[in-house]
């Protein structure tokens, strides 16, 4: 979700969006517990809170740089290292999409919540957060 895109798409109805706690530093931003104000089709005012992850302003610019420093090393340790390296690559380049993660996040829901039914109440994998604590980092 693009915050600002869906805040001036939303016909005025996400009125207010107010953050409520850093939730702690994540792969290349910070995720936030923010409350979001809005106003429902027969008019009455609502706070939901969701988890808002934002990316670093530098952090893609920084990987990549560092990546050729990292492949060259890898290159020079043979091939497997290499290999394993571009894995390794891959997956932190997936981490600018976060459409990847809302996936995840979805997926999670399916298997953690099941019916209501939760075998692993440690786990606190939602898009949405429902007066729950975020666990510390």
């Amino acid at each position: 979700m693009n915050i600002i895109r869906e805040s001036q798409n939303s016909d005025n109805k996400i009125s207010e969006i107010t953050l409520k706690k850093s939730l702690g530093a994540a792969s290349v931003g910070e995720a936030f517990l923010c409350a979001f104000k809005y106003t429902d089709k027969d008019g009455k005012t609502h706070s939901e809170d969701y988890v808002v992850k934002i990316m670093r302003h530098d952090a893609e610019d920084r990987v990549k740089k560092e990546a050729e420093i990292f492949t060259e090393a890898a290159k020079k340790l043979g091939a497997g290292m290499a290999k394993t390296w571009q894995g390794q690559l891959d997956q932190y380049l997936k981490e600018f999409d976060f459409r990847h993660e809302a996936q995840n996040v979805k997926e999670g829901e399916k298997i953690y919540n099941i019916e209501g039914h939760h075998d692993h109440p440690s786990y606190a994998i939602a898009s949405k957060v429902s007066g729950m604590e975020a666990a510390a980092n």
